[in-house]
């Protein structure tokens, strides 16, 4: 099989491997934060069912877009993202969630805990690209912005 080359880009490439590192401990984090999240929404119950149903549907699918704009930016800086199960078990910061069926007033509490989890862990990476790549700093500023509007919307529920 023949070895591939990075992408080429402009960036330089000690900035590109700072990128790479932070927006892949993100990608990874986040893909966590998804799979939990489906999780959840397949085994909820209670009297918000419905509600917290629907949200969890809403959350997973902005986890998704924004995995897959951060993927894009580490591959635009030449770097290869590392999205397999492995990786994700191994190296994401996301609480784990529950096997089986879970309390609506739990699912809000354990979705919380995963998004202020992802939140901490993202914004000394956002901090840290500031001083490197404006751009991808921009990526996780817009990134925290959104989960954390998400997080509030969590916590009036509580």
């Amino acid at each position: 099989m023949a070895t591939l080359k990075k992408s080429p880009t402009t960036v330089n490439p000690d900035a590109a491997a700072t990128v790479h590192q932070h927006l892949q401990d993100t990608v990874t984090d986040l893909i966590a934060l998804a799979l939990n999240t489906k999780q959840l929404h397949w085994n909820i119950q209670g009297p918000r069912f419905q509600s917290v149903h629907e949200l969890l549907d809403v959350l997973h699918a902005e986890y998704l877009l924004q995995i897959d704009e951060l993927a894009e930016r580490v591959s635009a800086v030449g770097h290869p993202v590392d999205g397999r199960a492995a990786t994700v078990a191994a190296q994401a910061g996301v609480p784990e969630v529950p096997e089986g069926f879970v309390r609506d007033d739990a699912v809000i509490e354990m979705q919380l805990k995963g998004l202020e989890s992802v939140i901490n862990r993202v914004r000394p990476r956002q901090e840290h690209l500031g001083e490197v790549d404006a751009p991808s700093e921009d990526m996780l500023i817009a990134l925290l912005q959104i989960l954390e509007k998400h997080a509030w919307m969590l916590r009036s529920q509580k």
